[in-house]
């Protein structure tokens, strides 16, 4: 394919991906408006967490971000979308995007079961250490990153639910 096709394919993605996203926002400014109906609640949100999880799948962790947020505002605990987030998050480690481990780490902090965050820290390291050695980093400091997600994985197994 063309250099010239492929730009111009991207950016057609990247146009339906905000137009999605600003209709997405729409959906949710008029839920948190005065008196919204429990129906539109329970009919958008959904819906919005469909759109955030394709927009992981379609490798575009912005838009995913951003969804998830929106979601938040409406329903600040809902674990579903705090885990996406947390994802979405970690997908934009070593990229130049998103907060890094810190803001990962606070949406872990919401998380309500012991095992979500035992297995979900395992996972931000393991993504944090996989960035810094993709970013050029010493392997002597990715190890370290590495170790610490062998160590909260083994936590989720200890506290695993059955079924996990």
């Amino acid at each position: 394919m063309r250099p010239a096709l492929q730009v111009l394919q991207r950016v057609t993605l990247l146009l339906l991906a905000a137009i999605a996203v600003m209709t997405v926002r729409k959906g949710l400014e008029s839920l948190s408006s005065a008196n919204p109906s429990v129906d539109q609640a329970v009919a958008a949100i959904p819906r919005a967490i469909a759109k955030a999880e394709r927009y992981r799948l379609l490798n575009e962790p912005q838009e995913a971000e951003s969804i998830c947020r929106d979601i938040l505002r409406v329903d600040a605990d809902n674990q579903e979308v705090l885990t996406m987030l947390l994802l979405a998050l970690t997908d934009q480690f070593g990229k130049g995007q998103g907060g890094g481990m810190e803001q990962a780490n606070r949406v872990l902090a919401k998380l309500r079961g012991e095992y979500e965050r035992a297995y979900y820290a395992g996972v931000i390291r393991e993504r944090w250490g996989k960035a810094q050695l993709r970013s050029g980093a010493h392997h002597g400091l990715a190890s370290g990153f590495f170790t610490e997600a062998m160590h909260w994985y083994e936590k989720a197994m200890a506290s695993s639910p059955a079924g996990k």
